[in-house]
């Protein structure tokens, strides 16, 4: 079953409703599309004539090898060393434009990564026009069929390349096999139409009728990350090979060690079923055992940037860091959390992850909730009517402020004690924005609020060529006279 065209689940189907054991996010403000299918044609891949497009993804050196063997006519394998290396493969190759019926098609990726293989899986459907991958999965381990979806129209499948990845960052050569790949396209079967008004029936895990005979519950809890699984090796994200760097986990005790010495050691988990128009807590248990701490950043999966960014703080007893990740509200979906164990010089830095939990977190509503005293001080946002700004780091509001009652001037710049208004206490808003404390009646409708640093390199500016044209025309009066 696909919902909107983004999230694809696989339901199972007991008697007369359908069940869904995975979390699922819907539209509170328009319609929600659940379209069904039920048969793929399963196509084999022939990749005798689509071997030709490898090479190196990441950065080039001297020291680096990598080859491609062709096991047999759907399977491969790839060799590296000190590389990222991948091969491409446009979907035009291997899907007829003819069997594309409509955006609705759905297309199924599958293929096993046999035990023997000492790297990790990773493979991505990379869009050209967009310059991202649309579907992307890393960490796949071994002995493990792997099985993905995504949609596909006609008149993008140009556009779409399927990418394998062998990531070797070590010295050390190794080697990733793909087997059996499948790619196979469905039609849709059937499809419902959720509105918003019915989105309350999905509360409380209830059933939602689509007719008299289906039925539809939803599941939407969100799960502890499983650190644990197979699939991560030692990696490094530094453009230069560090001197060491390792990755270990101790089971018996629950937790990873990172070390790195000259450079970084890395991992990533991802998540992709997570909506971006929601916002989350991360729960990140960590210690810190030697040298600095390390980084995260939560990657976007359709920006490729980090929506969060920041060094975790440095302890020597496992402790719970609390982190905020806003909504990003591009209606995209997933999310890959990277950490990035770095050292620099000779000092080696140790650190240790135990646990990572995703909270959903209702950012928006908390927000909005305020502290009051015994005295009920309440303060209102006092609206902007129109802003303009007159120089740089001069600006000019037109506000309207009748009442005597206490408000709050916000001005979206990032907060600086450089920023001077003649009314009000200056004060942080939302942990970057400057803002104004009014108590009284302002006495006029147009204020002025500068950037001193900005104003005085203005000023400084407007003194210098004021200076030098009174020197020229010095000059000129005394060659006259």
């Amino acid at each position: 079953m696909n919902v909107n065209n983004q999230q694809t689940f696989i339901v199972t189907k007991n008697q007369s409703n359908f069940f869904i054991q995975n979390p699922v996010f819907l539209s509170t403000k328009s319609i929600n599309d659940f379209t069904f299918y039920s048969k793929f044609e399963s196509q084999l891949l022939d990749l005798k004539n689509n071997l030709k497009d490898i090479g190196i993804c990441g950065k080039e050196t001297s020291d680096q090898l990598f080859n491609i063997e062709l096991t047999n006519e759907n399977s491969f394998k790839i060799s590296s060393k000190n590389s990222q290396v991948c091969l491409k493969i446009p979907l035009k190759n291997l899907i007829s434009k003819d069997k594309l019926t409509a955006f609705e098609t759905l297309a199924r990726l599958k293929f096993l990564i046999p035990s023997g293989s000492n790297l990790a899986g990773h493979y991505c459907i990379y869009d050209t026009s967009l310059n991202r991958c649309i579907k992307e999965e890393k960490n796949l381990s071994s002995q493990n069929i792997i099985t993905s979806y995504f949609t596909l129209d006609s008149s993008l499948v140009d556009n779409l390349v399927l990418i394998f990845y062998a990531d070797n960052f070590d010295n050390q050569l190794r080697f990733l096999s793909y087997q059996d790949i499948e790619l196979s396209i469905s039609s849709p079967s059937g499809s419902y139409s959720v509105f918003p008004q019915d989105l309350y029936k999905l509360l409380s895990n209830q059933t939602l009728n689509f007719n008299k005979n289906d039925q539809l519950k939803i599941d939407s809890n969100i799960q502890q990350l499983d650190l644990f699984k197979e699939g991560h090796f030692p990696n490094t994200c530094s453009d230069i090979l560090p001197k060491f760097f390792d990755r270990k986990v101790n089971l018996s005790l629950r937790f990873i060690e990172y070390t790195s010495e000259g450079g970084s050691s890395c991992d990533s988990f991802s998540i992709p079923t997570l909506s971006h128009n929601l916002s989350y807590l991360l729960d990140l248990e960590v210690q810190n055992i030697t040298g600095l701490p390390m980084r995260v950043c939560v990657s976007n999966n359709t920006t490729k940037r980090c929506d969060l960014y920041l060094d975790l703080k440095a302890s020597n007893e496992f402790t719970h860091q609390i982190l905020v990740l806003p909504p990003a509200e591009d209606g995209g979906f997933g999310f890959d959390i990277d950490f990035d164990n770095i050292s620099i010089g000779n000092d080696s830095s140790v650190n240790r992850l135990r646990s990572l939990k995703i909270i959903p977190f209702p950012y928006y509503w908390i927000s909005e909730m305020s502290f009051t005293d015994k005295n009920d001080y309440r303060v209102e946002q006092l609206a902007i009517n129109n802003q303009k700004q007159i120089l740089p780091g001069l600006y000019s509001l037109n506000l309207s402020k009748t009442s005597s009652k206490p408000s709050l001037l916000v001005f979206n710049q990032a907060f600086g004690k450089g920023w001077i208004a003649i009314f009000g206490q200056h004060v942080l808003v939302n942990s970057f924005a400057n803002g104004w404390l009014i108590d009284s009646k302002l006495n006029r409708a147009t204020e002025l609020i500068f950037y001193l640093p900005n104003l005085l390199e203005v000023l400084g500016f407007i003194f210098l060529v004021f200076t030098f044209i009174s020197l020229i025309w010095k000059l000129k009066k005394g060659a006259a006279n």
